[in-house]
Parts: C-alpha cells; sequence; structure tokens
C-alpha cells in the first residue's frame, strides 16, 4: 500500500483496523480481505519506526514524528501512555511531483486560475499565501507553482523551508535534466539539528535568495516572512493551515507573537498579495478562490478570474 501512488493516507487505529485513503475518496478498507493488528503488533510497529527514525519511545516520550524514504513518508505515531491503545497514520507523498497541467487535470482548478496564477506568480512576482485545512492540498499546489516558474527560470534560487521532511521537492529532478532546480536551496528543520522554521528561515535570507518559500508557516517565522516580504523578497510562496481567506492574515499575527514579535494582520495584508484557498470535500481537493485585498473596503475579495483566450 505505501507503494501504491494513489493512496495519500495509511491509518493502522486503535482498534487495530487497516484503513487506507485514495485520491478522492474518504477513508476506507483496503481491497482484499481485512486486516487487524492486534496491540502488541501495533506496539512493534511503533518501536521499529522508532528505530527506523534513530527517536525515542518510551513512556515518558510516547509518540513517534519523522520521515522517511527522502521524505515520501510522513509518520505520526502514539504509544498506549497518550491515546489508550498504539495507533499509527502514515500520509504519502506521490513519486512523481505534480505539475500544474496534472492538477488542472484532476480538476483542482481551472485553466484560467492556473494561467493567472502562474502569471502573476512569475511576471508580477506577486506574493502568494495557499491556504486550507489539512490534506487539502496546500503544498502540492503551491509546488507545482513553483516548478512553473523554474521551467521559464531555471536558476532561479529558490530558498526553501520545511519542518522534517522536503514535501515541496524542487531540486528532485522532477523537471527533468539537471539544470531545473540546481540553484534551489531546500533547508529542512529536524530534531537533529537544532534550529527551528524560523532560525533557518533568517539564514536563507543571507543566502542570496532570489524569492522564499516556507511550507508550512505554524510559528515565528511569520515574523522573518514579513521582514522579508517588506524588504524586497516578493514573488514568494507560502502555505498556512487557514479555513476561509480573511483568518490568513490573523493566523500569521499570531504565528508571529508566538516569537514575541507584534505585528497586526492589517501589517500582513499589506505584503501578501494574493490568497488561493483550497478546500477538500470528499476526498476532492479544489482551489474555492483567489482572493486580493480591498483597502477601499478593508477586506479580502474573491478575484473575478478571466477566461483564457
Amino acid at each position: 500500500m505505501l507503494s501504491d501512488e494513489e493512496v495519500t493516507d495509511l491509518l493502522i487505529g486503535v482498534g487495530g483496523h487497516v484503513l487506507e485513503r485514495r485520491r478522492g475518496t474518504e477513508w476506507r478498507e483496503p481491497e482484499g480481505p481485512a486486516l487487524r493488528l492486534d496491540a502488541s503488533r501495533r506496539n512493534l510497529i511503533l518501536h521499529s519506526l522508532a528505530g527506523a527514525l534513530d527517536v525515542e519511545l518510551s513512556e515518558a516520550r510516547p509518540t513517534v514524528e519523522g520521515s522517511l524514504g527522502d521524505g515520501r513518508v510522513r509518520i505520526q505515531g502514539f504509544g498506549a501512555e497518550v491515546s489508550g491503545k498504539p495507533n499509527v497514520v502514515f500520509r504519502l507523498q506521490p513519486k512523481v511531483r505534480m505539475q500544474l497541467e496534472d492538477l488542472v487535470e484532476r480538476k483542482m482548478l481551472d485553466r484560467a486560475t492556473a494561467g493567472f496564477l502562474f502569471r502573476e506568480l512569475y511576471e508580477h512576482r506577486a506574493t502568494l499565501v495557499v491556504a486550507g485545512v489539512t490534506g487539502s492540498g496546500k503544498t502540492t499546489l503551491a509546488g507545482a507553482l513553483m516548478r512553473e516558474v523554474l521551467k521559464v527560470q531555471p536558476f532561479v534560487r529558490w530558498v526553501v523551508v520545511e519542518e522534517e521532511s522536503k514535501e515541496l521537492r524542487l531540486d528532485d529532478g522532477a523537471l527533468g535534466g539537471e539544470l531545473p532546480g540546481s540553484a534551489v536551496l531546500p533547508m529542512v528543520t529536524t530534531e537533529v539539528v537544532e534550529l527551528d522554521s524560523e532560525a533557518l528561515l533568517r539564514r536563507a535570507l543571507r543566502a542570496a535568495a532570489d524569492r522564499i518559500a516556507v511550507g508550512e508557516v505554524r510559528g515565528k517565522e511569520a515574523a522573518v516572512f514579513y521582514s522579508a516580504a517588506s524588504t524586497g523578497h516578493d514573488g514568494s510562496v507560502l502555505t498556512i493551515h487557514a479555513a476561509e481567506p480573511d483568518k490568513v492574515p490573523i493566523r500569521l499575527s499570531q504565528c508571529a507573537a508566538q516569537g514575541g514579535v507584534m505585528i497586526s494582520a492589517e501589517m500582513f495584508c499589506e505584503v501578501v498579495d494574493y490568497i488561493v484557498q483550497v478546500e477538500v470535500d470528499l476526498g476532492e481537493r479544489r482551489v474555492s478562490g483567489v482572493y486580493r485585498y480591498n483597502d477601499n473596503a478593508p477586506g479580502w475579495e474573491k478575484v473575478e478570474v478571466p477566461d483564457e483566450e
């Protein structure tokens, strides 16, 4: 199941049932005989994963978190101490990186919206925030847009800051050949390297970055992003967990405050050009709208994207 490109999530639940989620579907049992693992086997799996990730699993630290397979498989496991019974979830990234055309074909967005976002990001160097709930495809869309820029500007210096795994992976040869993405600098936080996303982003700004990407903003790195966006690093991309566009600047302000930096939601509105809202419904991911801030009637208004000629 972990090698099936259509499987996006795999769950070994507290009851021992094994469930999968495929693209465009909800959780279900895999085809074939039902799988159910008893607590001892689930506990053995947790300890095996902890060994593979080189992390401690004990009564004092009863969780397992990390990535395997060059970041393709993200793991979150819980021991009986915190959830009553051992369980684990695997989130799977596709081996083949999605291109923007792939997302159009999957009806995540229409061709006009795809073209509009690419032009704004590449030609006008607009700063984009891709927002949505867990599993809505924020990183997938952000990565696809960034790859489109690399196709026409192969040596652009994208500096990419992520937590724990390389999900955007602009430097993995997905565009073909050796040149596209060769100037990309991926920076990933780990438990081994004692640098958080904020520290990595600060260092990224000293690494001759043309554009920056943060996937996803969860804390005080929001303040560093604001500083970068205010001082010439336009045309950047970040993702954030938010269910509505109006919540995005509020969330960014709250994240910045975690580091003791007070930046109002209104100030974030000044440096973000577009919010791309994505959602997931019954397993189907789609862009629900592109929003631009209206200074005259303060608020984020949906952009009417013109049809392509």
